[in-house]
């Protein structure tokens, strides 16, 4: 049986934040719910201490393909309707 790895990259663009902890706070928002409404692991990978800028990522591990693309796409699309934010890059990959 072949194992496929999906991970989700996004960009976001937190407007309102003024501290890093105000980004930490709603980046822990967006990791805790999709970790767990999408069963996915999750990580903040953002590489900068602009509060207004965040990056978090996404991984899960399935057998079809097309099954992890439409969870990743699923998670995307209501993370760019929940969150106050805009998504500047969203890259998804299945390896």
């Amino acid at each position: 049986m072949d194992l496929f790895v999906g991970v989700l990259r996004i960009d976001l663009y937190l407007a309102e934040n003024r501290s890093l902890k105000e980004r930490r706070s709603v980046v822990r928002s967006v990791l805790d719910r999709a970790r767990a409404r999408y069963n996915v692991a999750v990580c903040d990978v953002s590489e900068t201490e602009d509060p207004r800028h965040a990056s978090v990522a996404f991984a899960c591990v399935g057998a079809h393909q097309h099954l992890l693309r439409q969870t990743l796409e699923r998670l995307l699309r209501r993370i760019e309707t929940d969150l106050p934010s805009e998504v500047h890059r969203a890259e998804i990959e299945i390896r």
